[in-house]
């Protein structure tokens, strides 16, 4: 069964949740959690989120859909070293 317990606000403004708590809510290293102030109640309210990633569950969601910045970039450049080329006759470097 778990208590309530008194918690100390470090310096850098760090709490310690008791390893039972986590342990019940499932709470590993890493676990993305959502601070809720309620200035009326002065009270905060932590409610440990998802266990994905929000970071990770978005990773690659454009891909395709976009296109490549690099390969636009890389295309740009190709054209401007033609031009250069072109109106020099060589390369410059630089």
């Amino acid at each position: 069964m778990l208590y309530p317990r008194v918690q100390i606000v470090s310096v850098k403004g760090q709490v310690v949740l008791p390893a039972d708590a986590r342990a019940a809510l499932g709470m590993t290293p890493g676990t993305a959690i959502m601070v809720i102030p309620n200035l009326v109640r002065k009270q905060v309210v932590i409610v440990p989120l998802a266990e994905e990633n929000p970071v990770e569950r978005g990773y690659g969601l454009l891909a395709g859909k976009t296109p490549s910045l690099t390969k636009q970039l890389l295309q740009e450049k190709i054209r401007e070293a033609a031009l250069e080329k072109k109106k020099y006759g060589v390369l410059r470097s630089g």
